[in-house]
């Protein structure tokens, strides 16, 4: 779902808490998404955020792409392959980053995620797309995809977003420590290039 859809959302208070990717609320918070700190975090006038984790996006193409065994590796390299991009203001931070790096070339047919269309884009062989590294061991087995030694130079925040009331009452704090708990026994847990914040 895109971030101006999830922002109406909250505000509208059809939403009191949403769990995702900070990387496109960066001009709301006060501090850059490479120091935030395991606190809450204002978001704007009505909102905070907790932070959960740091993890770099990584680019991805299928084990027998032809860049996969190239390196170093150049965004002129990467421009000639076609990779996704998404909607006209669905994402225009990760958008903008990525096409500094000659990606997200080929328009992304929806806007929300989905894995077929975002990651599995580059089962082809010929595509490239980009994922968390949370995903690798799943999408490799899926459709043979591994991650390119291209380093991309975003990084994203996981959150907590919600309504300052509902993230300051008591009865949040033990569903959060539950939800935490959660996180940190599954697969994402064991991930090495997660930075727990909290």
């Amino acid at each position: 779902m895109n971030s101006s859809r999830i922002m109406s959302l909250l505000e509208s208070r059809l939403l009191d808490v949403w769990i995702g990717s900070l990387l496109e609320f960066q001009p709301l918070l006060d501090i850059p998404l490479g120091r935030l700190v395991p606190q809450r975090q204002p978001l704007g006038q009505r909102l905070l955020c907790l932070p959960l984790f740091r993890f770099p996006l990584k680019l991805l193409a299928h084990q027998e792409h032809q860049l996969a065994s190239s390196s170093p590796l150049s965004p002129d390299d990467l421009a000639r392959y076609p990779s996704p991009a998404l909607p006209m203001g669905t994402a225009p931070l990760l958008n903008q980053a990525l096409q500094a790096h000659g990606l997200a070339s080929c328009p992304y047919a929806g806007t929300d995620y989905d894995q077929e269309r975002w990651e599995g884009v580059a089962r082809d062989g010929h595509s490239l797309s980009y994922g968390p590294p949370q995903r690798l061991s799943e999408i490799g087995l899926r459709w043979q995809l591994q991650a390119l030694p291209y380093d991309l130079g975003i990084s994203d925040v996981a959150a907590v977003v919600g309504h300052r009331d509902v993230l300051s009452d008591p009865s949040f704090a033990t569903a959060f420590q539950t939800l935490l708990a959660a996180l940190r026994t599954s697969p994402l847990g064991s991930c090495s290039q997660i930075q727990w914040l909290l």
